[in-house]
């Protein structure tokens, strides 16, 4: 981890940048579909994929970037709701990863 705050706090709000733009393209391909996920009507692999990596990215930073682009959140939502996910999730250990 970078030691220098001033660094690490610009590190921080370029990544948040990289990844308010990322949402914003992938709320694009998800509207088109309007199935409540990325492609398609039903769950896919890309829909775990992109849900852990910002949900984990949330976690880490401590900032809620989904709220922002509501189809993503729906997105989220449907992912974390998959019955054998929303177990894992309910009894998982917590980390700060």
């Amino acid at each position: 981890m970078e030691k220098d705050d001033g660094k690490k706090a610009e590190s921080v709000k370029t990544a948040i940048e990289k990844t308010e733009k990322f949402l914003g393209c992938l709320s694009v391909m998800a509207n088109e579909d309007e199935g409540g996920f990325l492609v398609g009507n039903s769950f896919t692999w890309i829909d775990f994929v992109v849900t852990h990596l910002i949900k984990n990215f949330e976690n880490m930073l401590k900032v809620d970037l989904s709220s922002k682009y509501p189809v993503m959140n729906a997105v989220f939502e449907n992912v974390l709701n998959e019955p054998k996910i929303k177990e894992w999730v309910g009894k998982r250990p917590v980390t700060p990863y």
